[in-house]
């Protein structure tokens, strides 16, 4: 049998479950073993040897105290309570399996206390990591490269001990390794599992024509997807945006508006617009360009479907992307908002490399199936036969 725990809902589009849905829907009970899905909710699956455990309505208890953090307290360590909350509905939940033979259980969040009493069991854990550690983030802090990446040390600590405790690490990106090798981890138990796209249902349609003045094209559509907030790198980019050079491009900051980037929001301009949730599939047709420079991912998923979709990206090497520098994009280090300037105004000097670029980025895209990234996941899983 093989565990999958979830701090998470299932199939969701834009979080965890949608991965371990995939995973999911690739296994073979007959070859793999039944599984046994404990998650906060969802359903995906409904077949013989897959049984999936849902909290119920305690599922939702963490996007409220998320909520809390975000609107009233910033500094409210919310993951404690999430996790702890987790860990402990698993171990009620899992008495029904007490006893079988479990091959392996899958993590899909740090939760020590859950992984130790896995490990007790003898139970072999896979614990899936994708983003960079807390560690990272304090590291900047203090550095003084990003006073909006706080420290939170206890979270940290909690991360350091799963690392430590789980037998096999899931990362979606070599930067990801990189900074675990840098606390201590041991990169021979990690494992780099790209994440994947659905290129069959990101059709690009032509995109809205450019001008041209002063040898600058003009007209252009810049987009990014996810969260509006300091730590995508939004402050940088609204700096290079104030540039009068930009004055007839729109900017369109998809995604959930953070309260501590709306009064920087409110100066920038008529020209940047903030949509809100949109449906990638759509929105993106309408754009030129995909720029995220954020300080801190794993491996933003939200890359991939722009790629997919035929747009060239302007990412920061801590987005942890496949983007191949000057192919289908161009990589940055975060915070460097000369160079962020310069790759923007590149595309303007050159329009015809959007085209270019976007065409090799959807064609990149096509080696990174989800069917790939699940059959990565059970390669690992068939480690521990």
């Amino acid at each position: 049998m093989i565990l999958e725990l979830l701090n998470s809902f299932l199939d969701r589009p834009g979080n965890i479950g949608t991965r371990t849905a995939r995973v999911l829907r690739a296994i073979d009970p007959e070859r793999d073993g039944e599984v046994y899905c404990i998650a906060r909710g969802g359903q995906v699956v409904d077949r013989e040897g897959i049984r999936i455990v849902g909290m119920g309505p305690l599922g939702h208890l963490p996007r409220i105290l998320n909520a809390i953090r975000i609107f009233l307290f910033p500094a409210f360590n919310h993951r404690a309570l999430d996790i702890s909350l987790f860990s402990t509905f698993c171990r009620v939940a899992l008495l029904p399996v007490k006893g079988r033979r479990i091959r392996l259980a899958h993590v899909w969040d740090v939760a020590p206390n859950l992984i130790r009493n896995l490990k007790a069991r003898g139970i072999p854990v896979v614990l899936d990591v994708p983003i960079a550690p807390t560690a990272y983030a304090e590291r900047l802090f203090l550095e003084g490269r990003c006073p909006h990446c706080l420290p939170n040390p206890a979270q940290a600590a909690v991360e350091q001990e799963a690392y430590a405790l789980a037998d096999r690490l899931l990362v979606p990106s070599d930067f990801v390794a990189d900074e675990l090798e840098r606390l201590g981890v041991n990169r021979q138990k990690m494992r780099v599992v790209h994440f994947g796209v659905d290129v069959s249902s990101l059709r690009p349609s032509p995109k809205p024509g450019m001008k041209e003045r002063d040898g600058l094209a003009t007209g252009i559509n810049w987009v990014m997807l996810g969260n509006v907030n300091y730590r995508k790198g939004v402050g940088e980019l609204l700096e290079v945006w104030r540039d009068p050079v930009f004055a007839e491009d729109t900017l369109h900051l998809c995604g959930r508006v953070n309260p501590e980037v709306s009064a920087l929001l409110k100066r920038a301009g008529q020209n940047v617009l903030t949509p809100g949730f949109v449906n990638p599939a759509d929105y993106l047709n309408r754009c030129h360009v995909f720029v995220m420079p954020s300080w801190m991912e794993g491996s933003s998923k939200a890359v991939f479907e722009a790629m997919a979709m035929g747009l060239p990206a302007i990412v920061s090497s801590s987005t942890g992307s496949v983007v191949r520098e000057g192919i289908d994009g161009y990589s940055i280090e975060a915070g460097d908002s000369a160079t962020l300037k310069e790759r923007m105004l590149s595309f303007k000097r050159s329009p015809a490399t959007i085209a270019e670029m976007g065409e090799n980025a959807r064609e990149h895209m096509k080696s990174y199936s989800w069917q790939r990234y699940a059959d990565t996941v059970i390669a690992v899983y068939d480690e521990f036969r």
